[in-house]
């Protein structure tokens, strides 16, 4: 069974030590004895699974894709996705479907009280929806009752992505209370593509979601085309909130940003993604952080008239920079984690990636003590495995202290593939190097899960019992994977106990 490792250098093994008395001799024999019995943080809990991991198979879907996992109260772990199923003449529609899993640690296997065996399979092809085809789920959010709200996108007709949510009660079944069958496809009017990235349930049920809409370049009426950030709120019953935006949809051609995190401060709704660099000539992007009222307008009193940037570029290098994931501290604080790929100026066919980690006051600037490179411009980079992260897609943020854990792949040495990452961040924005395999020495950071064929963590669940868990994908399938890691000093005293 894959086992997490540390790239950093072993301990030199046959260095002789001298110790001035026995005493001190034996002292040191039970305290290392005493320490060896506690696995280090960043370690696999081996109680959980099989041996700290454990992959889900989806009967019927041969390929499925993580894209979230949360954690519910009875610490079942639930994990969503969308896959395509083993079928061809067989199957309605094109084969894609979204797949939700629930995991019970407790069995070390799928729930069976959940869905058919553990998992729920639904083809929103069928009835009226005929033309609907590769549905994608992209996030997952648990209601106040045990529920699940899984938002993506589907194509409809040839050409015209949809706004995707699906509600399942809490046994895994479509709830059909939720616009009459448990399913809701939502076209933008002028948009052929809208699609929902990152979703929120409010305590009433109803439920904001953002991501992105894209407008087709049309000549002949002079419209150029463009890609807006796209917010969207749905009542408890599945119809769009008609006091939201225009018509339950905010998407303004005076937003040209990507969605992709969705995060939440009283009625506020912060939403994190990319958007064209300030004087950028060519495909330079930044971080972008935005901030809406209850009533999806935007707040121009947060940042610059609304949202704020964070340009990872150096007069030595472009970044191209991609915000995935948020979290909000207890202050107010924001941080907002993703991946920075930085190109030498004029060597295009070069490049290096890293995790960017970028931190705002809570109205909007830059929190200049985010500042482990010396710089205080509120942003760091951090350095999966040898300048080649590859997809940073989660972020576990502790609200009391402000440690980190990042989530995605990294390629730490030479090979085809590139494996499952978890690093743990401070608050200034330093590895914090007592994570993992080796930080009793000071070489931690970043733990690894070898794979034969490589993985990746897309999302990271919080905990309560001195771990964390992490939901990715095995790739060669790829195939839904489950690790559960030791973080004992990673979270505060009131989140682990």
């Amino acid at each position: 069974m894959p086992t997490a490792i540390s790239r950093a250098r072993p301990l030199r093994r046959g260095v002789p030590v001298c110790l001035a008395a026995a005493g001190a001799a034996a002292w040191l024999a039970s305290s290392a004895g005493a320490a060896l019995a506690a696995p280090p943080d960043g370690t696999l809990a081996t109680s959980f699974a099989d041996g700290g991991r454990a992959t889900i198979t989806v009967p019927g879907v041969s390929t499925v894709f993580t894209r979230g996992t949360a954690i519910q109260r009875d610490g079942k772990v639930v994990v969503a996705g969308w896959g395509l199923r083993s079928c061809t003449l067989n199957c309605s529609g094109d084969g894609n479907v979204i797949v939700v899993a629930r995991y019970d640690p407790a069995t070390k296997r799928l729930d069976p009280g959940f869905g058919n065996g553990g998992v729920a399979v639904t083809d929103f092809t069928g009835g009226g929806d005929g033309d609907v085809s590769r549905e994608e789920a992209h996030s997952l959010a648990l209601t106040s009752d045990g529920g699940i709200v899984v938002a993506g996108s589907a194509l409809r007709g040839a050409t015209t992505r949809a706004f995707l949510l699906a509600r399942y009660t809490p046994d895994g079944d479509l709830d059909r209370r939720f616009d009459g069958d448990g399913k809701a496809l939502t076209t933008v009017p002028q948009a052929n593509v809208a699609e929902l990235n990152a979703v929120s349930v409010e305590p009433g049920g109803a439920i904001v979601a953002a991501g992105n809409v894209s407008v087709p370049y049309n000549p002949a009426a002079g419209e150029p085309g463009f890609s807006n950030l796209a917010l969207a709120r749905y009542l408890p019953d599945g119809t769009l909130d008609g006091n939201f935006g225009a018509g339950g949809i905010v998407a303004r051609t005076s937003l040209p940003w990507i969605g992709q995190a969705l995060a939440r401060r009283g009625t506020s709704i912060l939403v994190a993604g990319s958007r064209p660099a300030a004087g950028s000539p060519g495909q330079r992007s930044e971080y972008v952080l935005a901030r809406f009222n209850a009533d999806g307008s935007v707040d121009r009193a947060f940042g610059d008239r609304g949202a704020t940037g964070a340009d990872f570029s150096t007069p030595a290098r472009s970044a191209t920079s991609l915000g995935t994931a948020i979290g909000v501290q207890l202050d107010g604080r924001i941080v907002v984690a993703g991946e920075v790929e930085q190109t030498p100026r004029g060597q295009a066919a070069r490049y290096y990636r890293y995790a960017g980690v970028a931190r705002y006051t809570a109205d909007g600037h830059p929190d200049a003590t985010l500042n482990a490179d010396g710089d205080a411009d509120g942003r760091v980079l951090v350095d999966l495995g040898g300048e080649r992260a590859g997809r940073v897609s989660a972020l576990l943020l502790d609200p009391f202290t402000g440690t980190m854990h990042l989530g995605g792949s990294a390629k730490p040495v030479d090979g085809p593939f590139y494996e499952a990452a978890l690093a743990r961040v401070r608050p200034d924005g330093a590895l914090d190097r007592s994570f993992g395999p080796l930080g009793r020495l000071g070489l931690g950071g970043v733990s690894y899960l070898d794979d034969p064929r490589g993985a990746e963590i897309r999302a990271l669940a919080s905990r309560r019992d001195g771990t964390l868990t992490a939901a990715g994908n095995q790739f060669g399938g790829p195939q839904p994977f489950l690790a559960r890691f030791i973080d004992r000093t990673g979270c505060s005293p009131l989140i682990c106990r």
